[in-house]
């Protein structure tokens, strides 16, 4: 029995505490600490998600649209383990990657095949697997200069 990989969101909220500008001022706090003043800091909560759930299974495709401030990025960030949700559950079988600097790591001059393999060694796929999803996928054209490269999803180790 093998296990696919997938991805469950129960019941996600994540929230932030944002504090006031005076309340995060370094005059504000000096002075705080210098008269021995203990007024507590005051801030109100900001919820990024309410009470999402989802589930994505392997070889699901996934699109996350919305407006400006919709949570986005912070279902992203959840997905990838960078942020811990304040409530709810998330369980990840399989191993999960952030791409959020999709640029890290890639060379202008080196060829689209270049790129492929370093970013493939990143994420940890060796290079036998980089070579054997190379030469199992057709290529196809990726630029104006008619260059192509051979592109496949590579699973991380």
């Amino acid at each position: 029995m093998s296990l696919a990989a997938k991805i469950v969101l129960r019941n996600v909220s994540v929230t932030f505490p944002v504090l006031s500008f005076r309340d995060r001022s370094l005059r504000s706090r000096f002075v705080s600490a210098m008269t021995l003043r203990r007024t507590p800091a005051v801030s109100h909560i900001v919820s990024a998600l309410n009470d999402v759930s989802l589930d994505i299974r392997a070889g699901d495709r996934v699109a996350i649209i919305g407006a400006n401030g919709a949570g986005k990025t912070t279902l992203l960030r959840v997905l990838a383990g960078i942020y811990h949700p304040t409530a709810g559950s998330v369980d990840v079988l399989g191993r999960c990657l952030s791409l959020f600097d999709l640029s890290a790591g890639f060379d202008e001059e080196a060829t689209g095949y270049e790129n492929i393999m370093r970013r493939g060694l990143v994420i940890g796929a060796r290079r036998s697997e980089i070579d054997a999803r190379r030469a199992e996928t057709p290529s196809s054209p990726i630029s104006a200069t008619g260059s192509t490269c051979r592109c496949a999803p590579i699973r991380a180790a």
